[in-house]
């Protein structure tokens, strides 16, 4: 089954070496990232990529900044590998949560329909509430 890797951004600008690779949309400076790290389990390795070509750190996809590992960025556990529940605090008021995910086998047999629910985060709020998104 093909597992999504998560980074999640609630900033910070990089001038890459290849402008088009990584393209991005403009800064949203109203968007802060959320630090993950003590939650990573995994590292460079799970994308199959060169280590150098995986971007750590602080970095902006598509405008949005997000933290991708610790900081100082570190190809040891720098992702998030689902598994067992996983709580990540985010300790302030958020509008919008945006989480980047990615598809560690394309292609692959996933026993899963495009469009069929994989996962969920469940949202618990100030109030009490909790707010579940399905992850397709």
């Amino acid at each position: 089954m093909g597992s999504p890797v998560a980074a999640i951004a609630c900033g910070a600008e990089i001038d890459w070496d290849e402008p088009g690779r990584f393209p991005t949309i403009g800064r949203m400076p109203s968007y802060e990232p959320v630090d993950l790290s003590a939650a990573c389990n995994a590292g460079v390795e799970v994308l199959g990529d060169e280590p150098g070509d995986v971007p750590l750190g602080r970095v902006d996809l598509r405008g949005l900044p997000f933290l991708i590992g610790p900081e100082p960025a570190s190809a040891e556990r720098c992702f998030l590998l689902p598994g067992a529940p996983t709580l990540v605090g985010i300790g302030r008021l958020a509008q919008r949560v945006i989480v980047a995910h990615r598809l560690l086998e394309p292609g692959a047999p996933a026993g899963h329909a495009v469009g069929q629910t994989v996962a969920e985060y469940a949202f618990h709020l100030a109030d009490g509430e909790v707010v579940t998104a399905p992850i397709r």
